[in-house]
Parts: C-alpha cells; structure tokens; sequence
C-alpha cells in the first residue's frame, strides 16, 4: 500500500469520500468560523494525527512531520524522501509484537519497533536519520544508571543487528579519525550511562587457572550483559595522554570467576597479579585470554587501551589497563579498605597503614547515583567481585564489592567474581 503523505488534500476522519482542501468539515448551514478557518491553513504545518498503517507499506514524499501508528505485527513502513530538512517521521507501535521501519541512509536500513514504543527519523535534506533524545554524553537523563529497566538496547538506539555492527557505529560515533567530520568532536547525544548490549558468547574463553570459565550467553541470567557507564571517562589524562575520545562499557554481572593470585600475597598489587595475565596480559596490553576472547566476540579489536595510575601495594606506578577490574576508587569514590587514595604516610601509634597518593581515582559514571549496578550476580544470584585495590592493612588480600553492596576484601587465592571494564575508541 502506498501512503500519501502530500499536503493535496486533507481527508477528514469518519467522512468517506470527502477531500477539503484543508481541515474542518461542516455542514452548509454550519459555516466555518474565523478561528476554524485559522486552523486549518495552519493544518500542513501541524503534526496531522497518525496514519493507520495495517500491512507493508511505503509512503510518497513527506511534506509534513508525520505520525504513523503501526497496527499490524511483522509489518514493514518504508519511508519515502522528506520535503524539507528537518522534517520529521514518527513511528508509533500500536500492535502487540514487533513492526518495523525502513528508510535509507546511503544504504538500506532497518529498525524493529517493539509494542507500546516509537522510533522519530528527521530528514537532513539527503537522507532519514534516527533522531535521539536524553542527557547524552553521560548525563543519563533517562535516570538508567539508577533504574535498570529504563536503558535501552543499543542495537535499537544504534539502528545496529549485530554486536559488531554497534560497536562499529560506537567507533564511528567516536570520531577520532574523522569519520563524521575533522573536528574531532565526538557524537554522544544519543546515548545514556545504563544502555545495554545483549547476546555476547564468551564460551570460546579458557577459564583461568583454579576459575570459572565464562559462558555463552543467557538471557534469563545476562552475565555477559555489557552497559554503558561512561562516556571520555579517561581522556587527557595520564603519563602518556589518553587522547582518543572513548565510551566506557563494564560488564552488568559476574562474567567468570578467579583467583587473584596462586598465594595469599598482594605484593605488585593487581600490577603483578595472576588474574591481571589473564584478563588484559602482564602488561595489560590487551593480549590476555579473555582479552583475545572478547575482541573475537565483540567482532573486531575496538577495545582502547588507556594510561591510568594505581596502587602496587604500598606504592603506585602508571601503567597501560585495557580490560580490569575497577578499583575500590572507581567502584565507590572514596577509600575504604583500600590503600589508594589521600597520600597518608604509616603512622606506629596507633598503627595505620599507609596509603598511596598521587593516583587517579575518578568513580565511574555508572556506579555513582546508586547501589544498583555495584551489585552484581553469578547466575543469578547475588555474589561478589574483585576489585583491583590491595587491602590497606593486609599483605595477603584484595579489596571487592560485597554481595549485599558494601566494599570488603578477601584473601588473594580466593575464587571471586570478574566484572571488568573496558574502553570502546
């Protein structure tokens, strides 16, 4: 069926076969009055109400911002070309299961609407693109990063079907080789801290020793859940600049499970650390196993390595963190059990452990406004997870996000959950 969008005529709802040329029909002893006669030359220029869309359809050249209820399930609305830049579609799904909407973007794009939800294209003179609302660049209007039901599936924000496809439009979005212009000013204004991907497959990944290997994925548990939770987290800092523009993602849950160390010991702090080899390589360059694995399953090596400075148990050096597990800093902003944090020299009486200084500590986005992403579950339940701190007062333990929420620590040679971060450029 094809859609006329024109501004030719006005049809009016409930009067078959009667086609004014614009707005309100009355009877010919009910003249139109001055104000009804206003509003219907100012009709073209208003949202008219929805189009009723009930089986594949295209339209004619828009003309007008344009409505369309979609009422049938497995339907598909294709777009025609808009009038004017800035002229906008709206579509509305009123079904109850998927419909979708196709327009063209230089090439062929598809979006499925889900019930009760609506996707808006605005015309840029050449093309439909998606239009986004929310705080953008982290702001997190939208309120996801304390209600987790109200972030958004990227590849619907993205109008990406694959993870690979999402991570390639997050790299675009980046523009750190001018990929949308030479300005290298990033596009974030579409995404919120909260926004999720689904349906990643870590089974391919070796377990590390004495661990839990991690799994394909489930969508009753979301281990492999990954969630927007910070947007140039990094940038400009660092001994060697961190200069890409960069969107921060962790991991919504427990992705597998593993030891520290081999020995109750933290000295070189998670620097020197078995699971660090594991996870992002001894030098943290991103050639660990799971590092390797997740480059596989996310389709491509988009991970950003970047140049922070933490604790090596009583001292702190700079190094390179590719995928790691926050630290005590980045998971509650203060230090708790922990020795990062305000420089403060051993004092013997009463005995307190020194703590290191002249770190870079900055709580993630993500877990700032509440507890709801601190805790995290391993099939499920709720359980606990490494942080990349050495305990302040302990020679043998690790600091880590207690199952009820608070931060604790366990001894090194401790089974714990990973939830680790990464950086997309």
């Amino acid at each position: 069926m094809v859609i006329d969008c024109s501004l030719n005529s006005f049809t009016v709802p409930g009067f078959s076969g009667v086609n004014p040329p614009f707005g309100t029909k009355k009877a010919a002893d009910q003249p139109v009055t001055s104000r009804e006669a206003n509003v219907n030359i100012m009709m073209p220029f208003m949202r008219q109400r929805p189009f009723a869309v009930a089986e594949d359809s295209t339209t004619t050249a828009i003309e007008a911002d344009s409505v369309f209820a979609l009422q049938a399930s497995g339907i598909v609305l294709t777009l025609n070309s808009g009038a004017f830049a800035g002229c906008r579609a709206r579509a509305v799904n009123v079904a109850d299961d998927v419909a979708s909407l196709a327009w063209t973007d230089g090439e062929e794009k598809t979006i499925d609407v889900s019930p009760g939800k609506e996707v808006e294209l605005v015309w840029n003179g050449s093309a439909w693109k998606k239009v986004e609302t929310g705080g953008g660049s982290g702001g997190a209007s939208s309120k996801a990063d304390m209600v987790e039901g109200l972030g958004r599936n990227l590849f619907d924000v993205l109008g990406a079907t694959s993870i690979l496809g999402a991570m390639t439009e997050i790299r675009r979005r980046c523009n750190n080789n001018g990929e949308i212009d030479s300005s290298g000013v990033p596009d974030f204004s579409s995404l919120e801290v909260g926004d999720y991907i689904d349906g990643l497959d870590l089974s391919g990944i070796a377990a590390t020793t004495g661990g839990t290997a991690p799994q394909a994925w489930n969508d009753a548990y979301k281990n492999n859940r990954l969630v927007v939770s910070g947007f140039n987290t990094f940038k400009e800092m660092g001994d060697v600049e961190n200069a890409k523009n960069h969107v921060l993602f962790t991991f919504r849950n427990i992705i597998a499970k593993g030891r520290m160390n081999a020995a109750n010991d933290n000295t070189g702090g998670y620097a020197a650390s078995e699971l660090r080899a594991w996870l992002e390589g001894a030098t943290g360059d991103g050639s660990g196993v799971f590092a390797t694995g997740l480059k596989l399953a996310l389709g491509g090596n988009f991970l950003y390595t970047v140049r922070k400075a933490h604790s090596k148990k009583s001292t702190y050096a700079w190094g390179a963190f590719t995928v790691w597990p926050p630290s005590e800093l980045e998971v509650f902003g203060v230090p708790l059990y922990g020795d990062e944090g305000v420089y403060m020299p051993a004092i013997t009486t009463p005995a307190i452990e020194a703590r290191v200084g002249y770190l870079t500590p900055i709580q993630l986005p993500i877990f700032q406004k509440s507890y709801v992403y601190r805790i995290k579950r391993w099939n499920g339940s709720r359980d606990w997870w490494w942080e990349l701190t050495p305990r302040s007062d302990s020679a043998a333990s690790f600091c880590l996000v207690h199952y009820f929420g608070y931060s604790n620590s366990h001894s090194a040679s401790s089974a714990g959950g990973c939830a680790p971060a990464f950086c997309v450029a």
